[in-house]
């Protein structure tokens, strides 16, 4: 009698991944770069659902954030943020008090788990670079343990949600890591500096600028930022902090600048008016940071992490994207009033053939 061998396979745990909150130009892109993975099971809730569609390891949830925590074998958890920007008193303290309510039942369910996933638990709080105020203009930029010192009421919302996670994992050993980002742009971004002076510039609109439009801004892709999530979910290092950026820094008109010229290249003004032309400087209406930027150094050195997307080529992209839905936009148009047109003459004429 012949025995064949028994073989052993060793089959990792299924990763469960829960992301909560957050607009949807940071979750719909984390939650598919998380779920074409397959030995990872996503779960959203806190957020909108818009541009996302279930799968067999893509859950939206639109159960409280308990009963997830419950009934879901979580060991992975990453806090996205409020859906909106906070720009007002109700709306921060909105955040804080959710912030409030979701920590504790997040200690709660790592009270809860069996100790094989909590060795695995990772923590990711997403953290705006804004927290940590204004830099000098020039080169600086700011690192993982730069001083918060945020000069917004968004801002100062921003850094209470951080100071209650980092007290929560300090006081119960949560395996907590901070993720700060600065602006972003990309084809899902649609509220902001970018999508206006794109809009602006396809539709030969006013492109508004405040002040000056010296203010400079540090930009990355939505979708490299999710890279950078993903990464620290599988090689972040409980307590670190990770800057996350392409270190592609700008200053609003120089951007207003790449716009209009980028446009006028895709779309060549048929009269010579260059769209620079367009720009208008509108005041201020509160101080704003003169320089934000951060330092990637040590999230590319300790989780390997790079961008994958050039600001100008992106930019080019969307403003080629934009300038082609223009034209499909008005050949429809067109045609649509040339058919009412076409219509309205055949009941004149039809009109004008009764005899009475």
């Amino acid at each position: 009698m012949t025995r064949s061998p028994i073989r052993i396979v060793h089959q990792p745990p299924l990763r469960c991944v829960l992301v909560h909150g957050g607009e949807a130009h940071v979750a719909v892109p984390l939650c598919r770069l998380l779920a074409a993975d397959g030995a990872v099971r996503v779960v959203y809730s806190g957020g909108s659902f818009q541009g996302l569609t279930p799968l067999d390891n893509l859950r939206l949830a639109a159960d409280p954030l308990d009963k997830l925590l419950a009934i879901e074998p979580i060991d992975a958890i990453v806090l996205l943020g409020p859906h909106s920007p906070v720009d007002c008193t109700p709306g921060a303290e909105e955040q804080i008090g959710a912030m409030l309510k979701l920590v504790p039942l997040i200690v709660d369910h790592c009270r809860r788990m069996p100790p094989d996933a909590r060795d695995r638990l990772k923590i990711v709080q997403l953290s705006g670079d804004h927290v940590f105020g204004s830099l000098p203009t020039g080169t600086a930029a700011f690192d993982g343990h730069a001083r918060y010192a945020p000069s917004s009421l968004r801002a100062a919302t921003q850094a209470a949600a951080d100071h209650l996670i980092v007290a929560a994992a300090a006081e119960h050993g949560l395996p907590v890591t901070i993720a700060h980002y600065p602006e972003l742009y990309g084809p899902g971004v649609t509220t902001g500096l970018v999508p206006e002076l794109i809009s602006a510039a396809v539709a030969r609109a006013p492109m508004k600028l405040i002040a000056t439009g010296a203010v400079e801004r540090d930009w990355l892709n939505a979708h490299d930022l999710a890279a950078a999530i993903v990464a620290m979910i599988w090689h972040g290092l409980p307590g670190a902090i990770y800057p996350v950026s392409a270190r592609q820094v700008f200053s609003e008109r120089r951007i207003a600048h790449l716009v209009a010229d980028l446009a006028d290249r895709l779309d060549p003004p048929i009269d010579g008016h260059r769209r620079r032309a367009l720009m208008r400087f509108l005041p201020p209406t509160r101080p704003r940071d003169a320089r934000r930027a951060l330092d990637p150094s040590w999230t590319e050195a300790s989780i390997g992490w790079r961008p994958a997307n050039d600001f100008q080529e992106t930019l080019r992209t969307m403003i080629d994207q934009a300038l082609r839905a223009d034209t499909a936009s008005r050949t429809s148009a067109r045609t649509s009033t040339a058919s009412v047109i076409s219509l309205r003459s055949l009941d004149s004429v039809e009109c004008g053939s009764v005899s009475y």
